[in-house]
């Protein structure tokens, strides 16, 4: 079969490689036994698979003709003794093209294993960088041996067992290929046998003996291997420990409470971890499994890392984000103009104008009188008051003649309607409803790894990888080096991030910053290589106490929550300088409630926004043929189960945080001694005095209008009466001074 590898480091390796189509024939010899001929019979079941074939130094090959199956390629142990030999060359091979698709599979036959002189290393046989990988799925690892009997002590191992992964391990008697059967013998392992299985399980055997033909025996083995893989329900733990004085799960054996105390009570005596093994587990715990040696350990909650083995499973828990507390600057969203016009949106009060004004604009055009007037009508609608008691409103004239416009009382109707109705009491709805919700209040941060010059205080398990329910190390030595450790490695994945975005290419700055930070002081270079001393090079028995003035300018502080509150959190923090506290989203919103309860009415604001540390946690998987712990969570989570329990154990078991070991289980100030004039109930009383003056303005505008039409009209009077009579008295003056003329003239001729 054509093997397709033409890179130079199969050259490298300096293996015996031998490509071909045909195997078989002739038998094949060793100096110390003959492998007889059938032994090729047993390549067939195997023939669409990629197959390795290892021999012992002084193991020869004669021809091999007539038999078609591959690829095959004959390795040597000897070159392998080496821990240091690769094992990536089967990421080499090249799959076969059939026109009939058959699922891919690796074989991998020992020949002679007890000759490789690999048995008594220390490193367990299997576990070898010559073979496949053991996370590689549909993988079967075939022993050709004259000792049976020490092969099947050698796979008992327990070392063995834990590094079976994936792997179906069959042994072939060399005896067997002597017999002159035309059947195929291959003996299954079983490593998941009980030898005295209590009741409900079902009893099964150590090896299983397969005889078939080679057509029909890579089915059998499948069959046999999944009805021996879902056997592994029963060989799996909790790596924790539910008590001091319980150390094994089988404590819980055939007496559990599953009423809702009893699980209350177990939620007491473990963390998350071991409570959803016991959710998991609690149907085999419940079995007499006392005799049973677990293989299989369920994972704990950890976060996703950037760097993971090949094979393994990653379920998902959630995405952990974290939030920060601070009352610095800390600003009130609310104030009065605001609060009037929040009701609306700007395009509302937008439209709403133009409207306004175009009707004042319409009404005054038509009407030919004072603007006033038009102003005054559309505000007193707008206020629903009383301003449509006489006709005049939609009175116009044109020329001498009186006219009642039908448009004025259509468009004073839909005003009337549209505005005075519905409007003003839609706003007075919402306005009245607004004055219940408490005022917002809004910090100047986003993110606190964004602000220069900050304290950060965060928890020391904080960014734990594991168990965050575990406690920290005693010694301050190593509880700081730990703390700072887990900074200095984040910061390196956040800086090897290729990213043009804004938001994380600021991060990667502010990481580079913290690590450059950080790094002198555990002796690294930039590629985490030992350099130098430092204070926290090395794992010494006997540290040296921790000087804390080494790091009393870093960003990030270290703290604990505690019954003296020895690092002065609630101090620091109600300084309302500029740091902030960084925990879990649930932490700070029980946090943001403690610290708002003080009659200093200082203000504490949490921010959820901050993503700098932010990773996926879950569970990695180590590779399980048929797993069931596995499958049992999906279905869990996929069916609400997990949530439920989840939720409740955070509901039982709640982090021991200042309000805690403060006793302080809701507010002790009174919220109406916390009112001031920035409430926003205050707001209804601002509306109050501000209608009021307007309605005194208004009165007093109507009273001075009012006013000043009489004198002016009075002005006008009088005016036009002084004139009348000025004109009277020219008359009668012109009227007498020419009687006065007559007569004198008169006078004259009778003279």
């Amino acid at each position: 079969m054509l093997f397709l590898n033409r890179s130079r480091l199969l050259q490298s390796l300096l293996l015996h490689i031998i490509f071909t189509n045909a195997v078989a024939g002739k038998e094949v010899q060793s100096k110390q036994i003959t492998i007889p001929r059938k032994f090729a019979e047993y390549l067939l079941p195997f023939e669409n698979c990629t197959t390795m074939i290892y021999t012992p130094t002084n193991f020869s090959l004669i021809s091999l003709t007539g038999l078609t199956v591959g690829p095959i390629v004959i390795l040597n142990y000897q070159m392998y003794r080496s821990s240091r030999a690769t094992g990536t060359m089967f990421d080499k091979f090249a799959l076969k093209q059939r026109r009939n698709s058959a699922p891919h599979c690796w074989a991998t036959f020992a020949i002679l294993p007890e000759q490789s002189g690999l048995l008594a290393s220390i490193r367990p046989f299997i576990v070898h960088s010559c073979f496949v990988d053991s996370t590689w799925e549909s993988q079967y690892f075939i022993w050709v041996t004259t000792n049976p009997i020490d092969v099947h002590e050698y796979l008992n191992d327990k070392i063995v067992l834990d590094n079976f992964g994936l792997r179906d391990v069959l042994i072939v008697d060399v005896k067997s290929l002597m017999e002159k059967s035309q059947l195929l013998r291959f003996r299954y392992h079983n490593l998941y046998h009980i030898e005295t299985p209590p009741i409900g399980i079902e009893h099964s055997k150590p090896w299983y003996t397969i005889d078939c033909v080679h057509q029909h025996c890579f089915n059998e083995l499948g069959m046999i291997s999944k009805n021996v893989s879902k056997l592994n329900k029963y060989f799996w733990s909790s790596p924790y420990q539910f008590t001091t004085s319980i150390l094994t799960p089988s404590y819980f054996s055939g007496r559990m409470d599953l009423s809702f105390h009893g699980f209350r009570k177990i939620v007491n005596l473990t963390t998350l971890n071991g409570f959803l093994s016991f959710l998991i587990l609690q149907d085999m715990w419940a079995l007499e499994l006392a005799n049973v040696t677990a293989q299989h350990r369920i994972p704990f909650i950890r976060r996703l890392a950037l760097i993971n083995r090949r094979g393994f499973t990653f379920t998902l828990y959630e995405y952990q984000s974290y939030s920060f507390v601070s009352c610095y600057n800390v600003k009130s969203s609310f104030d009065l103009v605001s609060a009037l016009l929040s009701p609306f949106d700007t395009a509302s009060w937008t439209w709403l104008a133009i409207s306004f004004t175009t009707v004042v604009t319409i009404v005054t055009a038509f009407r030919t009188k004072f603007v006033s007037d038009g102003l005054y009508l559309m505000v007193g609608i707008s206020l629903e008051n009383s301003v449509l008691l006489s006709r005049a409103i939609y009175e116009a004239r044109f020329g001498r003649e009186k006219h009642y416009l039908l448009g004025l009382y259509t468009i004073v109707a839909v005003w009337i309607l549209l505005v005075g109705t519905i409007l003003a009491n839609w706003y007075k709805t919402w306005f009245t409803m607004e004055m219940i919700i408490p005022t917002k209040f809004q910090s100047p941060w986003d993110s606190v790894f964004d602000v220069k010059g900050i304290q950060i205080l965060m928890p020391f398990l904080l960014l734990q990888t594991y168990d965050r329910d575990l406690l920290p190390p005693r010694v301050a030595h190593y509880r700081y080096k730990y703390f700072y450790m887990q900074i200095l490695f984040r910061c390196k994945e956040i800086m090897s991030e290729g990213t043009k975005y804004e938001r994380l290419v600021q991060y990667s700055r502010t990481a580079r910053s913290l690590f450059e930070g950080l790094i002198h002081h555990f002796g690294y270079d930039e590629n985490l290589n030992i350099v130098g001393n430092g204070m926290f090079t090395g794992w010494p028995e006997n540290p040296p106490a921790y000087n804390k003035s080494a790091l009393q300018d870093f960003p990030i502080q270290p703290v604990e929550y505690n019954r003296e509150d020895s690092y002065e959190i609630f101090k620091t923090l109600l300084s309302c300088g500029k740091v902030a506290l960084l925990d879990t989203k649930e932490n700070i919103v029980r946090m943001t409630s403690y610290l708002n309860d003080n009659d200093k009415k200082i203000t504490f604001v949490s921010g959820h926004g901050d993503s700098f540390f932010s990773t996926f946690t879950g569970w990695v998987w180590l590779p399980v043929r048929e797993s069931y712990a596995e499958k049992r969570l999906k279905v869990m989570i996929s069916s609400g189960i997990w949530a439920h329990w989840n939720s409740l154990y955070k509901l039982w078991h709640l982090e021991k945080q200042l309000d805690h070991y403060a006793n302080w289980t809701h507010p002790k100030v009174e919220a109406v001694s916390k009112l001031d004039f920035g409430s926003k109930i205050i707001t209804g009383f601002y509306v109050y005095g501000v209608c009021l003056v307007l309605c005194i303005l208004a009165l007093f505008g109507e009273i001075l209008r009012h006013n000043f039409l009489v004198r002016v009209i009075w002005w006008i009077h009088k005016l036009s009466v002084g004139v009348t009579s000025q004109i009277v008295y020219l008359h009668i003056q012109n009227t007498f001074k020419s009687l006065l003329v007559t007569t004198n003239h008169s006078f004259k001729m009778l003279l």
